[in-house]
C-alpha cells in the first residue's frame, strides 16, 4: 500500500477530523476523503464511524491504525538498509548532524581535506538529540562530530580528536552581560551560572574548582544531565548565562555565545562504532594522517 495513505489514514486516526489531517498535510478536505475511502474499498472493510463531532476508529479500523504503525517502521528501517547498501557500494559516508552535535565544524576542516578523500563522499544526515537516535551510529549514520564522554556511553565508542571547542558563556540575549565580546569569570561575579555539576567531566570539575576558589560570588547552578535544547530554553527564562562551547551558538536564537577568557578547550572529533566498516576505516585513516600533519 502506499505510504502517503498510510500517512493520511494515520494523521486523520489521530487528528479525529478529516479537516484537521488536511490542514496539517497541506491538501484538500476532499483529498484526504478521497484517500481514506481508497483504503476502504482496498480493504472491503469500514475504518471510521463518522458524525458532526469528527470521526472515529471501527474496531477494524483501530486495528489497521495499529499495524499501519508497525508498516510504517518497517518501511523506514527497510529504506535506510537500502540506502546504507548504497553507500557502502559507493564508499559514501554518512555524517550525523544535531544541535548539540554540529557538523559545520569538521565541515571547515572537510574543505582543506577533501582532496585527499575525493573517494569517500560525505552524505549529512540529520537527528534529534536524545539518547534513542545517538546509540544508532553504525545504522542511520556511520559517525557524528562532537565531543566525547566515555563515562556517558560506558565506552561504547571509539574518538578520533581533529580539533578543540572553546569554551563559551551562553548568555541570554537580554542579559546585561550580553554587550560583551568576551567574559572573563570576574566578570560573571554577582550572577548565577549554570553548569554541569561535579563529576560530570574533569574539565569540568576544574572549572568548578577555579570557580569556588577565586570566584565566590558566582552562584553556580548544576546541571545534573546532559545537555540538550531545554537546558538552552531553561537559561532564557530564568534568564541566567549558562556554560557552554562555541559549537552550540546556534541551539537557541535568544541565546549569544560569548568566548570565554580564561581559554579553557574541550577536544572534538569523530564518533564512531568501535567496529566500523571498511569504508569508514579507510576514511578514518586518511584523516588521521592529514589531521596530524596540520598540527604537527
Amino acid at each position: 500500500m502506499d505510504d502517503k495513505l498510510l500517512l493520511t489514514f494515520k494523521t486523520v486516526a489521530e487528528e479525529k477530523s478529516f479537516t484537521q489531517a488536511a490542514e496539517k498535510l497541506y491538501v484538500s478536505h476532499t483529498a484526504v476523503i478521497k484517500q481514506i475511502n481508497r483504503i476502504e474499498e482496498r480493504l472491503e472493510v469500514k475504518l471510521f464511524n463518522r458524525d458532526k463531532r469528527g470521526v472515529t476508529l471501527t474496531a477494524a479500523g483501530q486495528v489497521f491504525y495499529e499495524e499501519s504503525l508497525q508498516l510504517m517502521k518497517a518501511i523506514e528501517r527497510a529504506v535506510e538498509r537500502i540506502r546504507a547498501a548504497h553507500c557502502a557500494e559507493t564508499k559514501t559516508l554518512r555524517v550525523g548532524t544535531s544541535l548539540l552535535f554540529p557538523c559545520y565544524s569538521f565541515m571547515d576542516l572537510w574543505v582543506e581535506i577533501r582532496d585527499r578523500c575525493a573517494e569517500y563522499p560525505l552524505k549529512i544526515i540529520s537527528f534529534d538529540d536524545d539518547t534513542e537516535h545517538f546509540p544508532r551510529i553504525g545504522e542511520d549514520y556511520d559517525f557524528v562530530i562532537g565531543i566525547y564522554n566515555p563515562r556517558r556511553y560506558d565506552n561504547a565508542f571509539a574518538f578520533l580528536p581533529v580539533g578543540k571547542y572553546r569554551f563559551c558563556i551562553a548568555v541570554p540575549r537580554t542579559h546585561v552581560l550580553a554587550k560583551k565580546k568576551q567574559l572573563t569569570f570576574e566578570e560573571l561575579d554577582g550572577y548565577p551560572l549554570m553548569l554541569r555539576r561535579i563529576g560530570s567531566s574533569p574539565i569540568n570539575n576544574l572549572i568548578h574548582e577555579k570557580i569556588g576558589r577565586h570566584h565566590p560570588g558566582i552562584n553556580l547552578v548544576d546541571v545534573d544531565y546532559e545537555y540538550n535544547a531545554s537546558i538552552f530554553n531553561h537559561a532564557v527564562e530564568r534568564n541566567c548565562p549558562l556554560l557552554s562551547l562555541e559549537c552550540w551558538d546556534r541551539v537557541n536564537p535568544d541565546m549569544k555565545s560569548i568566548p570565554l577568557a580564561e581559554g579553557f578547550e574541550l577536544p572534538y572529533g569523530i564518533i564512531y562504532t568501535r567496529t566500523p566498516s571498511e569504508n569508514l576505516k579507510g576514511f578514518l585513516s586518511i584523516v588521521e594522517t592529514l589531521v596530524h600533519y596540520e598540527q604537527s
